[in-house]
């Protein structure tokens, strides 16, 4: 399944914002991998955010749901110099793998909690 999750949010009159398209198909082992496509300045900044959101999304998924495994695939990365930090990236890619493996994006929470952005998951 294919998603794709644009992150906009303001807090304190500060603005943050993130994109993250990713695509989910089954496979025998978990794993997540990166587009060529994607800018390498942009996966020299962000890639250990992304990675910690779709952890962060999986764990919250097999909790729900065992069984099947999935290979992740982060097709697109978007992100504005200016307006982008690793909080808001983390929660892009989370909210973005957890649609991609079939959930809904309104059974999650993104609150700004102890200065950053966080995605809360429903309890399993």
């Amino acid at each position: 399944m294919r998603a794709r999750y644009r992150f906009i949010r303001t807090h304190n009159h500060v603005t943050q914002c993130a994109e993250v398209a990713i695509v989910a198909a089954p496979t025998r082992e978990w794993r997540v991998t990166f587009d060529t496509a994607i800018a390498k300045s942009t996966l020299e900044e962000y890639t250990r955010a992304i990675r910690d959101g779709v952890a962060a999304a999986v764990k919250a998924h097999q909790g729900r749901r065992r069984g099947q495994q999935y290979h992740l695939h982060v097709e697109d990365v978007q992100e504005a110099p200016l307006y982008t930090a690793e909080a808001s990236m983390r929660c892009c890619a989370a909210v973005a793998a957890w649609m991609a493996l079939g959930n809904e994006e309104r059974e999650v929470a993104i609150t700004h909690q102890e200065g950053r952005w966080q995605v809360r998951f429903p309890d399993a």
